[in-house]
């Protein structure tokens, strides 16, 4: 397994390849999810007005977002 991992090493050192360069994809984008699920997680209380619209995301929008289905089934009920 040694001689296994200092191959490894010794492949990344010849093609200048970082081993944590696939990292940066998912670090750049989770920021992004979480603005997202903080925007979807919070649309019953936009649409009942109790929290702040966000944005262009008005309170009949968030309704309509809430209400919405998919094969007859509601969104909101899926994820939650």
């Amino acid at each position: 397994q040694q001689k296994m991992q200092q191959e490894m090493m010794a492949l990344y050192r010849e093609t200048g390849t970082n081993p944590l360069a696939s990292c940066m994809p998912i670090l750049i984008q989770s920021p992004f999810f979480f603005g997202l699920f903080r925007v979807l997680n919070g649309l019953d209380e936009m649409a009942s007005g109790s929290k702040q619209p966000i944005g262009p995301l008005s309170r009949d929008l968030a309704a309509q977002a809430e209400s919405s289905t998919i094969f007859g089934a509601k969104l909101s009920d899926i994820f939650l």
